[in-house]
């Protein structure tokens, strides 16, 4: 599996308003999409973003996105080595992700942009 850089890092929010309003306005970060429980910046030509379709009480950690071309085949790749997804791949509009714990129990997401 070539991991081709990382596509997106993302922290959760319980209040999303709240929170794109201090990303966007205390921190001055330009907001570049509003799909409702998903927001995203563009930070020096990195994408950073934050979610509420989870609280921050059920995954506290943020996330880090690893961009690959070929996500079904890495997910094989990854149950060949015995990892197993903790949900399958999900189709989120303009991409496919799908999550896996590394051993400390950390969440890692693998993704691949559809265009």
């Amino acid at each position: 599996m070539d991991i081709l850089g990382i596509d997106v890092a993302f922290y959760h929010a319980d209040d999303m308003e709240a929170s794109a309003a201090w990303y966007r306005d205390v921190l001055g970060l330009r907001q570049v999409a509003d799909h409702g429980e998903w927001r995203e910046f563009a930070v020096g030509g990195a994408r950073f973003a934050i979610d509420s379709g989870t609280s921050p009480a059920e995954i506290p950690n943020a996330i880090v996105s690893f961009r690959v071309a070929d996500l079904d085949a890495a997910v094989a790749e990854l149950a060949a080595r015995g990892v197993t997804p903790v949900h399958a791949v999900i189709d989120a509009g303009p991409t496919r992700f799908v999550t896996v714990a590394d051993p400390a129990g950390n969440l890692v997401q693998l993704s691949q942009p559809k265009a």
